[in-house]
């Protein structure tokens, strides 16, 4: 029986796998782990944040990848979606059920 720990880590590493399988199509080049992918987004915001559009330039492709695939895994997109069309229509305060879907 595994523990929850170790189940926790095969489920982010099969949405990894999915992520990555979207967004680098049906074979990637190569696959990397969880620990790598954190890496690699976080060289490529380092990057970024230093640099400005020069650093956008300069940012390989596997960083590109890692850092579109920790922004989709952290849910970042919907809640930021759910957000702004609150915003939209003049409503300030989230829902129970909004506040605990954002992980």
């Amino acid at each position: 029986m595994m523990n929850a720990e170790a189940t926790l880590e095969a489920a982010f590493e099969a949405a990894v796998a999915k992520a990555l399988k979207t967004a680098l199509g049906p074979r990637p080049d190569r696959r990397f782990g969880m620990a790598e992918m954190l890496d690699l987004a976080d060289r490529a915001v380092a990057r970024i944040d230093l640099w400005g559009q020069r650093g956008v330039t300069g940012a390989t492709t596997e960083e590109i990848a890692a850092m579109a695939c920790v922004i989709a895994l952290s849910g970042a997109v919907p809640a930021l979606r759910a957000q702004l069309a609150r915003a939209a229509a003049g409503v300030n305060e989230i829902t129970k059920k909004e506040a605990t879907d954002v992980q």
